[in-house]
C-alpha cells in the first residue's frame, strides 16, 4: 500500500499556488482516508509500472538489436528473399555481375557439417569482396586467409570449442570427408543476423554442397546508397518482386519489428488494466463524495459554487493519479534497470536506454485517466442538495 501523506505534502504547495482554496481542500481530503487512497493509487501504479518497465526493456532491446544488425554492415544494400517468396541461390547473386562498379558477395549457408566433431553451419562468401561489405573485427589471424581456402571463426564459437588460429580440424558432411584450417578469429555477436559463426570461401562450400541456400546478398554500389543505386540493384535483379532490397534503415526496421509488435500487444493489454485502475479511482471518489455529503453541502452554503466543488474533486483525482503514476514509473524504470543489468552480464553490447518520451506519455495518460474518472463523482458532488445535505441528523 502506498503512503499518501508524504506525497500529498510534497504536491500541496503546488496545488495551493494554482488554486488556494480548492487545492488546500483537495490535499486535505486526499489524506482523510490514506489507506483507501493508497490502495486506489497502488492499482494505478502497478499498471504504469508494467508499462514503464516494458518500455525501458523494449527501448534497450531495440537499440541493442539495431547495433547488432547494422554495426557490422558496411555495404549499401542487403538483398533477401521476400516473405513467402522462393529461396535465393548462388545464381541469384550472379545477376549482379551486370551492375557496373558494384561489389557483392552472397552469404551461402550450408548445413550438416561436423568440424572437429562439432555440428556446424558454414557460410560461403566471396573472399575478394567480403572484407569491404561486412566489418570483420579480426582478433587473430587474417581475413585474407579465406582466399587460401581457410575458414574464419567467430570468437564465441572458437572459445566454446577451444579452437585456435592455425589449427587443422577434420571436416565431415554426410558421406564426404576432409580437413579445414582456421585462418582467422573475429569478434562477433551471437545475436547478429549478418556475421556468421563460421565464414568460409564460397569454393569450399560448393565443394561439399552442390546446392547451398543463399541466405542474403550484400551489395556495395560505386557511389553509395541513393535512389538511382537502389533502382540499379533492383533492375539488375530483374525487378523481381520475390526479392527485397534493403538499405541500412530497412535492415534496422526489419530486425526490430518483432519487438515493436510484441510491445504493442502488451501495451494493449495494459491499457485494459489502466481502465480498470481508472474505474477504481472513480469508485474511491464516489465513496468519498457520499461520505462527505454534509460537508460538501456546508461548503456550498458558505459560498463555494458548483464549479469550485468540481475543481476540488478533480484535484483530488489528479493527486491520486499523480501518486500512482510517479510510483509506477519509478518501479518500472527500476525493473527495466534490473533486467538490463542481468542481460549486460550475458549479452555484450546491451545497454540501458530510458525512453523519456514514452515514460512522460504514460504519466500523462495516467493523469488523464484519473481526470476522466473524476467526471461523474465531481458532477454528483456539484449537484448535492444544500438543504438536504446540511439538515441535522
Amino acid at each position: 500500500m502506498l503512503s499518501t501523506r508524504p506525497f500529498t505534502a510534497l504536491l500541496r504547495p503546488l496545488l495551493v499556488r494554482l488554486s488556494p482554496v480548492h487545492g488546500d481542500l483537495a490535499a486535505r481530503n486526499t489524506v482523510r482516508d490514506p489507506r483507501r487512497t493508497g490502495a486506489t493509487a497502488a492499482a494505478l501504479a502497478i499498471a504504469i509500472a508494467l508499462a514503464s518497465g516494458l518500455s525501458v526493456l523494449g527501448a534497450s532491446a531495440t537499440q541493442y538489436l539495431e547495433g547488432a544488425t547494422t554495426r557490422d554492415f558496411t555495404a549499401d544494400y542487403l538483398v533477401k528473399a521476400a516473405p513467402g517468396g522462393q529461396r535465393m541461390t548462388p545464381e541469384t547473386a550472379a545477376l549482379l555481375k551486370k551492375l557496373p562498379g558494384a561489389s557483392y558477395s552472397p552469404l551461402d549457408q550450408s548445413t550438416d557439417y561436423r568440424i572437429g566433431g562439432v555440428a556446424s553451419v558454414l557460410t560461403g562468401v566471396d573472399p575478394a569482396t567480403i572484407g569491404r561489405l561486412l566489418r570483420y573485427d579480426v582478433s587473430e589471424g587474417s581475413l585474407d586467409s579465406l582466399s587460401e581456402g581457410r575458414i574464419a571463426v567467430a570468437d564465441f564459437k572458437a572459445r566454446a570449442n577451444g579452437w585456435k588460429v592455425g589449427q587443422t580440424l577434420a571436416l565431415e558432411r554426410r558421406d564426404r570427408r576432409g580437413e579445414v584450417t582456421i585462418g582467422a578469429v573475429y569478434r562477433a555477436d551471437e545475436q547478429s543476423n549478418l556475421l556468421p559463426s563460421i565464414t568460409a570461401p564460397d569454393t569450399l562450400v560448393t565443394h561439399y554442397d552442390a546446392a547451398p541456400v543463399t541466405d542474403s546478398i550484400v551489395v556495395a554500389t560505386g557511389n553509395g546508397p541513393s535512389r538511382a543505386a537502389l533502382a540499379a540493384v533492383t533492375g539488375a535483379l530483374g525487378d523481381n518482386p520475390a526479392l527485397s532490397v534493403l538499405d541500412r534503415d530497412g535492415i534496422r526496421a526489419e530486425d526490430t519489428s518483432g519487438i515493436g509488435d510484441q510491445l504493442d500487444l502488451f501495451h494493449a493489454l495494459l491499457s485494459m488494466a489502466l481502465v480498470i485502475a481508472a474505474l477504481g479511482v472513480a469508485n474511491t471518489l464516489a465513496m468519498s463524495v457520499l461520505e462527505r455529503r454534509k460537508e460538501i453541502g456546508t461548503l456550498r452554503a458558505l459560498g463555494l459554487d458548483r464549479a469550485g466543488v468540481t475543481r476540488m474533486i478533480r484535484m483530488e483525482a489528479l493527486l491520486i493519479g499523480a501518486l500512482g503514476a510517479a510510483v509506477g514509473t519509478i518501479m518500472g524504470v527500476f525493473t527495466g534497470w534490473a533486467l538490463s543489468r542481468t542481460l549486460q552480464e550475458s549479452v555484450a553490447g546491451y545497454a540501458l536506454v530510458i525512453p523519456w518520451e514514452q515514460l512522460a506519455l504514460g504519466v500523462l495518460l495516467a493523469l488523464a485517466g484519473a481526470l476522466l474518472a473524476s467526471l461523474w463523482p465531481a458532477r454528483r458532488a456539484a449537484r448535492v442538495d444544500i438543504p438536504a445535505a446540511t439538515a441535522a441528523h
